[in-house]
């Protein structure tokens, strides 16, 4: 991986041999925004290729499937956010966490490339909200007919006595009929 110009490239270089090296052979392409999409076809996550350079080590977005505004916030949050050694780190764009896995992708001179796969929580939460709502209105229905059947059920049970209750008061007022 080589950061050159402002532009992230992807090198292979591989001798040719008959049967001492006779000659090399360099292929490269650009890892640009449309690589990022190919990858974010594949994995259905956000993609950004992260290059740091030099001694400061500022995070450049070179390739990304976000748009430009959220590709800023990105390098302003990276080097505050929270990151685990296994790569894992969260951070906070434009007002919504999104929770992120990185590998390493290479070391070329002063320049380090990473990939970074990144999503956001309150998307990926999204369809667990939409099942909690459908859940609390099937706890509610539930609750209301519980509640609807215990009136019914308490209502025959406690009749009976009741009856007796009323009897009994009468014949204490004096009506023996």
């Amino acid at each position: 991986m080589v950061f050159y110009e402002g532009h992230l490239y992807r090198l292979v270089v591989v001798p040719q041999r008959a049967p001492i090296p006779v000659a090399w052979v360099d292929v490269g392409y650009t890892i640009d925004d449309a690589q990022a999409g190919q990858f974010k076809m594949l994995t259905s996550l956000e993609v950004t290729f992260i290059v740091e350079e030099g001694k400061d080590r500022v995070p450049i977005a070179a390739a990304s499937t976000l748009g430009r505004a959220l590709r800023r916030d990105l390098e302003a949050a990276l080097p505050s956010a929270a990151w685990e050694p296994s790569g894992k780190v969260e951070f906070t764009l434009q007002r919504d966490t999104y929770l992120g896995l990185s590998r390493e992708l290479g070391l070329e001179g002063e320049s380090q490339v990473t990939v970074l796969l990144q999503r956001s929580l309150d998307t990926a939460l999204q369809p667990f909200d939409q099942l909690r709502k459908k859940l609390a209105i099937l706890f509610g229905g539930g609750l209301a007919v519980l509640l609807a059947g215990g009136l019914v059920i308490s209502a025959r049970v406690t009749k009976p006595v009741r009856m007796l209750a009323e009897r009994a008061h009468s014949i204490e007022q004096g009506d023996y009929t």
